[in-house]
């Protein structure tokens, strides 16, 4: 499954995130779906952090479902997008 992770309050240390670069709408890839919530928050807590490179005050997730924000085309268009993986995706072992 994949999830859109939004509602992020970065921690951009007053620099403000135009300055940071930080995206306000996170794509996370290849997540598991048998992940239990509590590890599945840890990770996407973790993994935003690593990624980016900030800490963050919290966040707000869900399934992401084709049709946000799309197009006629189909395509996924969020102003400030960022993208991640699951942090253990057999790619990258």
């Amino acid at each position: 499954m994949h999830l859109l992770i939004s509602n992020i309050q970065w921690d951009d240390e007053g620099m403000g995130l135009e300055e940071c670069a930080l995206p306000t709408v996170v794509v996370m890839l290849d997540v598991p779906d048998e992940v239990d919530q509590v590890e599945l928050e840890d990770n996407i807590s973790e993994t935003l952090s690593d990624s980016f490179g900030f800490c963050h005050n919290g966040f707000t997730w869900e399934r992401l479902n084709p049709a946000h924000d799309t197009h006629a085309g189909g395509g996924y268009f969020p102003q400030r997008l960022g993208l991640m993986r699951w942090p253990e995706h057999p790619l990258e072992r």
